[in-house]
């Protein structure tokens, strides 16, 4: 009769440069990365790498994105502005032209 002893190793211990810009989260026989906001896992599984939001059109539109560690910036042009959820950038004239828009179409506001 034979008796099989298991013991799991602790990688989030041993190996101290797992999941940097995350935490390692130890398994049974494996860990996890669980990756700070702005980061995602990478193909190696064993470390987080900064997502780059600049990627995705929808992402500061009409203004000029910049990929920072964690997040992204929006800078706007000249006489535009940050719109309230931070994602792009609107002019002055955006609330005018919206209000005509409605007066055009028969709606009362």
């Amino acid at each position: 009769m034979y008796v099989l002893v298991v013991s799991d190793i602790n990688e989030c211990r041993e190996f101290r440069h797992l999941c940097v810009n995350g935490r390692c989260e130890n398994l049974i026989g494996v860990f996890r990365c669980e990756c700070n906001t702005g980061y995602q896992v990478d193909e190696t599984g064993g470390n987080c790498t900064d997502v780059d939001e600049c990627l995705n059109p929808d992402n500061c539109l009409y203004g000029t994105c910049i990929n920072r560690p964690g997040g992204y910036e929006c800078r706007c042009p000249p006489n535009f502005e940050l719109n309230p959820a931070g994602t792009g950038c609107i002019g002055p004239y955006a609330t005018r032209i919206f209000l005509t828009l409605i007066t055009l179409g028969g709606l009362v506001v």
